[in-house]
């Protein structure tokens, strides 16, 4: 335990200043257009996303690992790792599916997203988890 608290401690300020530099800038005219998530198996989710009014696809990227952190806690797990994710920009509209792998202990592969730490930057920075 102390040991993944140790190595949390260690990623999780990489992690939010990733989030916070691909997060959209409050008042920036982003309209979030929803959340859709979906259990394939125990503990691996699809999540797609949808919103408009942004310039870079990194604002979907952001918006989908913010609903997978809030999928995370609230089937009590503390990490979410994206699997794999597809964009695209279609008439002023970014949309997002992604799948990622919900899980209680850390992944031991991939980038997982810690999941109370990014929910509570995604709240501060105005984005929607639900």
């Amino acid at each position: 335990m102390t040991r993944t608290l140790a190595q949390a401690q260690r990623i999780v300020p990489g992690l939010l200043a990733g989030l916070a530099a691909c997060a959209p800038a409050e008042g920036a005219g982003i309209r979030y257009e929803g959340i859709e998530t979906r259990m394939l198996d125990d503990g691996l989710a699809e999540i797609r996303v949808a919103l408009s009014g942004a310039a870079e696809g990194s604002a979907v990227t952001a918006y989908a690992g913010c609903a997978a952190a809030r999928l995370a806690l609230a089937r009590g797990a503390a990490y979410a790792r994206p699997i794999r994710m597809t964009t695209q920009k279609s008439f002023g509209t970014w949309r997002a599916d992604a799948v990622y792998l919900i899980s209680r202990e850390r992944p031991v592969a991939g980038n997982p997203v810690p999941a109370s730490a990014t929910a509570r930057a995604c709240a501060a920075k105005g984005i929607p988890t639900v």
